[in-house]
C-alpha cells in the first residue's frame, strides 16, 4: 500500500438493469507517535471501525442506487447487501491476551464470598436480633438482588465504555455499606447498610477488550425473539430461585436439626465455599476443552436439584459434611458457568453487556424471593426444613427442564461442543 491516498473506480452490471458505480477512497494509515505501539485491542478497534464504516457505506449506496432503479434484479442486489452488512457487523476479537501478573491479580481478587457466606450472618442475626429466619434472609436476598438487578443498566453502560466508573462506584458503595453494617444495631439499620449497600467489587482496573458501543437502547428488543435465549433466562430464574437456599440455611439446619455447635456450623459453611474452588475450576476446564459451557451447566443443575432432595434425608454430622461438599461443588459450577453459558447466546460482542445484563435482571428477582420463601416454609413447618428443601429441589428441577429445552432448541445434535 502506498503512502499517498489512492482510489479506484469499479462498475457492476446487475441483471441488465442499471450500472452501479462505487468509489472507494483508500487513505494512508494514521501516523503512530514515536515510542508508542498499537496493542492488540487498538489494532482490533482500528480494523473493526474501518471495516464497519466501509461496509455501511457500501450497503447504503447499493440500497440508494437500487431504490432509484426499476426494481429488477432484487434478489441479486439484496444478496450483495446482506453479505456485505453481515461481514461488517461483527468481527471476532479472538482469545483474550495474557496480561501477566497484573491481570491475574485481578482474577484472584474476584470474589463471590459475600453472597455465599451470608449464612454466617443469617445464623448470627437470627439469634442476636431475635427475628424470624425469613426476616433476616431479606437482608441477604436484597443484597444479591441489587447485584443482579442493576445488570441491565450497568451492562449497557459497560458496552458504552463506562466500565471503570461503574466499578469504582460499586466499590465505594460496597465498602461504605460494610463499614456502616459494623455500626448498625437494629434490623432496619442492618437492612439498609448491608442489604442496599450491595457489594465491593475489585475490578476497577479491568480494561475492556472490544471497542465501546456509544449508541443503542438500554434493552435489546431483538433478543426477546431469540427463543433459546428466552428459555435460558427462564431456566436460570428457576435455578437461582433454589440455589442459595442451602447457603442461607445450612448453618441453622446444622444447629437446630443435627445439633452442631455454633462455631462448627460456621465451619460447615466455610467448607461448602472452600470446595467451590473445585466446582469452578474443573468444570470450566472441561467446558473449555471438551463440552462447552452450556453442556456443562446442565448436568450441574440436575445434580444440584437431586442433592437438594437428598438434603431431606441428612440426619447425622458426617452425612451433613459429605452432603455439603457435593452441593458446594455442584452449586459452584452453576454460579461459575452461568455467565459463560449465557455468553454463548451472543455472537455480537458489542451487545454482550446488554444481553447478559437482561438475564441478570431476571435472575435478580429469583434470588430476591427464594431465601425468604424458604424461611416462610421453615416457619410453616414448625422449624422443620423439609418444605424448604423440597421447594429448592423442585424449582431447580424445573430449571433443568428449561435448560434442556434451551439446549435442544439451539441444536438437537447432542455430541457437539456448545
Amino acid at each position: 500500500m502506498h503512502d499517498a491516498a489512492k482510489g479506484f473506480h469499479a462498475s457492476y452490471a446487475l441483471c441488465d438493469v442499471k450500472i452501479i458505480s462505487l468509489r472507494y477512497e483508500m487513505t494512508a494509515p494514521l501516523p503512530i507517535p514515536d515510542g508508542q505501539e498499537l496493542d492488540r485491542y487498538s489494532i482490533h478497534s482500528l480494523d473493526t471501525d474501518i471495516e464497519r464504516e466501509a461496509g455501511d457505506v457500501r450497503a447504503t449506496e447499493d440500497r440508494k442506487e437500487y431504490e432509484m432503479g426499476s426494481g429488477k434484479g432484487k434478489g441479486v442486489l439484496d444478496g450483495v447487501v446482506t453479505r456485505t452488512s453481515t461481514k461488517a457487523s461483527w468481527k471476532d476479537p479472538g482469545p483474550p491476551p495474557d496480561g501477566g501478573m497484573g491481570a491475574w491479580l485481578q482474577v484472584i481478587m474476584n470474589t463471590w464470598g459475600f453472597i455465599n457466606s451470608f449464612g454466617v450472618f443469617q445464623t448470627y442475626y437470627v439469634s442476636s436480633l431475635n427475628r424470624a429466619p425469613s426476616d433476616i434472609s431479606w437482608i441477604g436476598s436484597v443484597q444479591i438482588f441489587c447485584l443482579f438487578f442493576v445488570g441491565t443498566f450497568s451492562g449497557r453502560l459497560t458496552d458504552a465504555g463506562y466500565f471503570r466508573p461503574i466499578f469504582i462506584g460499586g466499590s465505594i458503595l460496597g465498602v461504605i455499606g460494610l463499614f456502616m453494617t459494623s455500626l448498625s444495631k437494629t434490623y432496619l439499620q442492618i437492612f439498609l447498610a448491608q442489604g442496599l449497600g450491595s457489594l465491593a467489587v475489585c475490578c476497577v482496573g479491568i480494561k475492556p477488550r472490544v471497542p465501546p458501543r456509544r449508541t443503542g437502547a438500554i434493552i435489546d428488543i431483538a433478543s426477546f425473539k431469540d427463543v433459546p435465549y428466552i428459555l435460558f433466562a427462564i431456566a436460570m430464574f428457576f435455578t437461582f430461585l433454589g440455589t442459595y437456599i442451602a447457603f442461607y440455611y445450612v448453618g441453622s439446619f446444622a444447629r437446630s436439626i443435627i445439633g452442631l455447635p455454633y462455631a462448627e456450623s460456621i465451619n460447615l459453611l466455610v467448607c461448602m465455599n472452600a470446595v467451590g474452588v473445585i466446582g469452578r475450576v474443573l468444570p470450566s476446564y472441561l467446558a473449555d476443552r471438551y463440552f462447552g459451557p452450556l453442556n456443562t451447566v446442565i448436568p450441574a443443575v440436575i445434580i444440584s436439584s437431586l442433592l437438594a432432595f437428598c438434603w431431606i434425608a441428612v440426619d447425622s454430622r458426617a452425612g451433613l459434611y459429605i452432603w455439603a461438599v457435593f452441593y458446594g461443588i455442584s452449586s459452584a459450577c452453576i454460579q461459575g458457568m452461568f455467565p459463560a453459558a449465557l455468553s454463548t447466546f451472543t455472537t455480537d460482542l458489542s451487545k454482550a453487556g446488554t444481553r447478559l445484563g437482561q438475564v441478570f435482571t431476571v435472575v435478580s428477582f429469583a434470588v430476591l424471593i427464594g431465601p425468604p420463601l424458604a424461611g416462610v416454609l421453615v416457619q410453616r413447618a414448625g422449624g422443620s426444613y423439609q418444605y424448604a428443601q423440597t421447594f429448592a429441589g423442585c424449582v431447580m428441577a424445573v430449571g433443568s427442564c428449561f435448560h434442556v429445552s434451551s439446549r435442544l432448541t439451539r441444536s438437537r445434535k447432542l455430541m457437539i461442543k456448545m
